[in-house]
């Protein structure tokens, strides 16, 4: 875009700017609209403040940008174990890894969603590139800094996270200051054309792949699915909420930890837009998964499983093979599986994504220390992707 005179309108709550929001998403992601951020900012995880901006240009809505505010003390967020398969150098650096954990706390600002993998901060007009998508995020961020400076909030780290190849900017000049590194992947599976039925799905699998996945479904066999409306889920709220909190407590980092009234908000704002699968063994919940259905993709969302039960009965393996089932039976082309468990969805045919986060430290002395600070925080870890199709 030619003009760069541009303006942005800062808002605090999603219901100030719904004619906005609703017209500039609409066909759009449903993780991006109205109703899910709603639910986000209604029911949000403790310390996360959402900022919504319009950006406009001689009057004309051309953005809209979505923001969330953390303070992110690292010590309650990442679990400080030696990584498995680390090498002599990545174990040497352990304690100083550790320290440096302990030190590390800052008031961050998020153009994006922490409880979503993918961008999810902004959407602009057909006619801006991804060069003025970052400069409008930029901008954002300093007009928001200004005004939490003036109630005395100082932000220390500015992020812009998971963009995807198309959504990088190609100017320098713009990423002047900011560092660039590899989070996990997204991990997306291509539902084939042929696949009229699971079946089918099975058929394309390589024996080695097709032997275990039958495997884990002769040992979920005991196991009995249903579906669960609004009412169902708030009568086992508590059951559902702990199964949750099992996965959201063993997660080598994580950043924040939903609200329990959250799922039950979902399904209200979301309607059929969403699907709550349990698992029960003996009357008793065992574990459950979210799938978020927007036009021809399938988002897996939050799920949660008891451990021991996982061990016995496959679990999670009988989760992701459910959630391609459900695509399958939807005539869905995508399933977004979200990032983590890396391999074991790449073993059911999941392909990864990258995904680039863009920081940038208000303290001119820390933040050209950040690559270094980076690495030692979080090194690089190695995967072995599968490949299960015949």
């Amino acid at each position: 875009m030619k003009d760069k005179n541009f303006t942005f309108e800062i808002y605090n709550h999603i219901e100030q700017v719904v004619p906005t929001w609703r017209t500039m998403s609409e066909g759009k992601d449903v993780l991006f609209s109205y109703p899910f951020l709603k639910t986000v900012e209604n029911y949000a995880p403790v310390g996360i403040t959402p900022f919504y901006v319009v950006v406009k240009q001689d009057q004309e809505e051309v953005a809209i940008l979505y923001f969330q505010l953390k303070f992110v003390k690292l010590i309650e967020n990442l679990r400080l174990s030696e990584q498995e398969g680390a090498t002599m150098v990545q174990r040497a650096v352990v304690p100083l890894r550790n320290a440096i954990v302990k030190s590390i706390q800052f008031q961050t600002l998020i153009c994006g969603n922490l409880l979503v993998t993918g961008s999810y901060g902004f959407d602009k007009s057909q006619y801006a590139s991804a060069d003025d998508a970052f400069l409008f995020v930029t901008k954002a961020m300093d007009a928001i800094r200004k005004k939490l400076e003036k109630e005395n909030i100082w932000v220390d780290l500015m992020v812009i996270k998971d963009l995807t190849e198309d959504q990088r900017p190609k100017s320098r000049t713009l990423q002047k200051g900011f560092t660039k590194f590899k989070v996990q992947p997204k991990m997306l599976f291509t539902i084939s054309e042929k696949w009229a039925t699971f079946d089918d799905y099975l058929a394309d699998l390589k024996s080695k792949y097709r032997v275990r996945v039958n495997k884990a479904i002769a040992l979920g066999k005991p196991i009995i699915r249903k579906i669960l409306n609004f009412d169902d889920i708030i009568l086992y709220r508590t059951e559902i909420y702990n199964l949750y909190k099992n996965i959201s407590d063993q997660a080598k980092f994580n950043a924040f930890l939903l609200d329990r009234f959250y799922f039950e908000n979902l399904k209200k704002n979301l309607g059929e837009d969403i699907q709550f699968t349990s698992y029960w063994l003996d009357d008793k919940m065992i574990a459950f998964y979210t799938s978020i259905i927007y036009d021809d993709t399938l988002n897996a969302h939050f799920l949660g499983y008891d451990h021991n039960e996982n061990q016995k009965h496959h679990l999670y393996l009988n989760i992701l093979l459910d959630i391609i089932h459900e695509g399958i039976a939807r005539k869905m082309r995508l399933i977004d599986m979200s990032r983590t468990a890396i391999e074991i969805k790449s073993s059911v045919g999941a392909i990864p994504q990258d995904l680039d986060l863009y920081v940038k430290h208000t303290n001119s002395v820390i933040n050209k220390s950040l690559e270094t600070l980076i690495t030692i925080v979080n090194p690089e870890t190695n995967y072995v992707y599968r490949d299960p199709y015949r």
